[in-house]
């Protein structure tokens, strides 16, 4: 996408922002290529972004609250501080993403690929993470508070320091994942793999 048109769209798109619908429109940017843009602090609420190009872009701060994420290339992007909120990332690569201090609270993150991703101090709570990868991601100090990680593949991941309270982790690939530190109260561990997994005791 040209630079000149995209500045169009995200005028209209504000435009909308602005007066709630009743002016601009919301933006359509499904399958655009953005990879190696810099978008930072971009306010983006409700776009359509499925099946978009956003890899080795700065995306920092950019707000996606609601947005439709679906199968999107996000691969080698910079995410910190970035706003996931409700947003649909069903299916999406977020490989090697640096995402620190993301915020991806009731996000839909099913079968989304996270592999090498940075993800310190990033709020996964309420979040469907079904299916999703995190194998050898580094999730230190991560809030997964009731987020539903059935089936996810955290082979190896640095989960230290990191709350679950209440996540459901049935069927999930822990095996050598670093667990020492992680808050495990009332977790469900319900045929999870943790061979090799460094464990302290459960809190409770």
């Amino acid at each position: 996408m040209e630079t000149e048109q995209l500045k169009r769209i995200l005028s209209r798109h504000a435009l909308y922002l602005l007066t709630e619908g009743e002016d601009g429109e919301v933006a359509n940017l499904q399958r655009s290529d953005f990879s190696h843009f810099d978008l930072e602090s971009a306010d983006l609420r409700y776009a359509n972004l499925n099946y978009a190009n956003l890899s080795h872009a700065d995306l920092s701060a950019v707000d996606f609250r609601d947005c439709k994420i679906r199968y999107a290339n996000l691969s080698d992007s910079y995410l910190g501080s970035a706003f996931f909120i409700k947003a649909d990332l069903t299916g999406s690569d977020l490989n090697n993403s640096y995402l620190n201090c993301a915020d991806f609270s009731f996000a839909n993150l099913t079968c989304a690929d996270l592999r090498g991703a940075t993800v310190e101090e990033t709020d996964f709570r309420y979040s469907v993470l079904t299916n999703a990868t995190f194998s050898e991601s580094d999730l230190r100090n991560c809030k997964l508070n009731e987020a539903n990680l059935t089936k996810a593949n955290l082979s190896g991941a640095n989960l230290t320091n990191v709350d679950l309270t209440s996540a459901i982790l049935t069927d999930a690939n822990l095996s050598h994942a670093d667990l020492r530190g992680a808050n495990l109260t009332n977790v469900d561990l319900t045929g999870a793999n943790l061979t090799g997994a460094k464990m302290d005791t459960l809190n409770s």
